[in-house]
């Protein structure tokens, strides 16, 4: 595990990128072995007939680091930074895939270009696309758009495996890996600005 005490002294000394590059797109993975991620990607690869060589999987928040960076609230309850993995804590996957990345794309594009009105709001997936990754909650709904679908079957498929321990396996699809150390860089920013802040 990352030592907290030490991830947070190097916030206030260390370059983002640097924390960023050595750490949260660094292996280990605190909870996650590496045969483990080897599984995802060949799961994903083989769910879209890709070239393994084509899909990365990088494991991120708590059950890579230990802990999380993300404050969050759900339903009233606000759940504060630096909280520990436990057993209900999801196994977040950045799965880096340019091929399905484009393939899906296009999917989405072709549905959008179907509506009488132009441009479509995309709402939250547009969003999340024009930081260069897909949330896969976000994807249109009540269709027939097979890739979107796929996905969902793919990661259900990996959350009721049991070499997961009964995790919640949720995948973002990312463009490049630059794209997701922009999005990582963020949330390793708002930390930096909360130690500093008085």
């Amino acid at each position: 595990m990352v030592d907290l005490a030490y991830f947070r002294a190097a916030l206030k000394t260390e370059d983002p990128g640097t924390i960023v590059d050595d750490v949260m797109l660094a292996g280990p993975h605190e909870h996650v072995s590496a045969d483990d991620v080897s599984y995802i990607r060949q799961s994903v690869a083989a769910a879209y007939g890709a070239d393994l060589d084509g899909v990365q999987a990088v494991i991120t928040g708590s059950a890579h680091l230990g802990f999380s960076l993300v404050q969050k609230e759900k339903g009233g309850i606000v759940f504060p930074r630096y909280r520990l993995f436990s057993a209900a804590s999801d196994i977040d996957v950045a799965i880096i895939a340019p091929q399905i990345q484009k393939a899906i794309w296009h999917e989405i594009s072709a549905f959008h270009h179907q509506v009488v009105w132009f441009p479509k709001s995309a709402g939250r997936l547009g969003d999340y696309i024009t930081c260069g990754w897909f949330r896969p909650d976000y994807f249109p709904r009540d269709t027939s758009l097979y890739y979107c679908r796929e996905w969902s079957r793919v990661f259900n498929r990996l959350s009721t495996n049991l070499r997961f321990r009964r995790h919640n396996v949720k995948g973002g699809l990312f463009a490049t890996r630059e794209h997701l150390k922009q999005y990582t860089l963020r949330a390793v920013r708002a930390c930096i600005s909360d130690e500093v802040s008085p």
